[in-house]
């Protein structure tokens, strides 16, 4: 995972933008720790989103989107803002969109359904085009979401809640 450093005085805040892409596909994405660049975002909207901690708002980081399995909600080449908070990878909302990875090295960006029933878990990755089959994986006894899940998109053009 990669760890934001954000800088900024006054009004506007710079969130880093990483290498490399997260697939919003079949094939998925692999992000680097190489920055490339930092954007600005309004102070207050990140207060809103992350609260007023540094170290909370250093879990902010930008990702750019290849491939159309969520479109029409999310495009290919759009920059996306992960929150990747330890405490939201583990408390997953359903029906919101995220970075996982199944293990494989690849990151996908999906919406998200947890299914718990007795001691299996299971995510079910949904993307937003139709063409693109859900796909469900289960969580190996043992180990936590947070191996799979690398954070929740807050923002990509327009806010995500």
């Amino acid at each position: 995972m990669m760890s934001g450093e954000l800088a900024g005085s006054g009004e506007f805040i710079q969130v880093p933008l990483y290498e490399g892409t997260v697939g919003a596909g079949p094939s998925g994405g692999i992000v680097t720790d190489v920055k490339l660049d930092k954007y600005p975002f309004k102070r207050a909207w990140v207060e809103k989103v992350a609260g007023t901690s540094s170290h909370r708002q250093a879990d902010l980081v930008l990702i750019r989107v290849s491939g159309d399995s969520m479109c029409p909600t999310i495009n290919a080449g759009e920059l996306v803002l992960v929150d990747q908070w330890d405490m939201g990878r583990y408390n997953i909302q359903n029906g919101r969109i995220y970075l996982i990875t199944e293990g494989d090295g690849l990151i996908h960006l999906k919406r998200l359904l947890l299914n718990r029933v007795d001691e299996k878990v299971r995510i079910v990755l949904v993307s937003d085009n139709p063409a693109y089959p859900p796909k469900e994986i289960e969580i190996p006894a043992g180990e936590g979401l947070s191996k799979y899940v690398l954070g929740r998109v807050r923002w990509a053009g327009r806010e995500f809640e």
